[in-house]
């Protein structure tokens, strides 16, 4: 695989298309970065203008480019509307272990569509980069967020400490194995 990844390939499931994300989706995420739910399970700010969606693509874009992480825009086939995002990034050295993000905007879920986008991502990381183990950074408050990785059968690895009180916040590593997901 050499330094970088080469994997750039838009992926279907059987509703959904991950794609590359483009400079046209700006508004989408936008709407859905300002969402103070989304900020706070995540640990970020809230967006509040079109320039920082845009200055945010042009980064993931670069980095695409670049080969440091897969980043996916999740658009339903049925109307082609922007849904969310969904990543692989954090590689460790090795490329043999990285991390899974996602983010959906609001009004979509409870529909299975990040469980649809999660499985194809799984499936890439596994099958297409040999990947041994994919981890997951959560907000243990973020209970759908928590049940969506268990269906899918990661497990609690380790609370996340502060760096300097060195007590536990409110992030939990979740992972999942290779090995792990063939014996699911």
């Amino acid at each position: 695989m050499g330094s970088g990844l080469n994997y750039n390939d838009n992926a279907e499931t059987k509703r959904l298309l991950l794609r590359q994300l483009e400079r046209r989706d700006s508004l989408d995420m936008l709407i859905l970065k300002s969402s103070i739910k989304t900020a706070e399970h995540t640990g970020n700010e809230a967006y509040t203008s079109i320039i920082q969606a845009e200055t945010f693509i042009d980064y993931i874009i670069s980095g695409q480019e670049a080969g440091r992480w897969l980043y996916y825009a999740i658009e339903a086939k049925e109307d082609q509307e922007f849904i969310g995002t969904i990543t692989l990034w954090n590689f460790n050295e090795e490329k043999s272990v990285a991390e899974v993000g996602y983010e959906m905007i609001e009004r979509f879920e409870g529909n299975g569509y990040m469980s649809e986008a999660l499985s194809e991502v799984l499936r890439i990381g596994f099958e297409e980069l040999n990947l041994k183990k994919i981890e997951a950074f959560t907000s243990k408050e973020n209970i759908r967020s928590v049940r969506l990785l268990e269906r899918h059968g990661f497990i609690k690895e380790k609370d996340v400490f502060d760096d300097i009180t060195k007590m536990p916040t409110r992030f939990v590593i979740m992972s999942l194995t290779k090995e792990g997901r063939k014996s699911k």
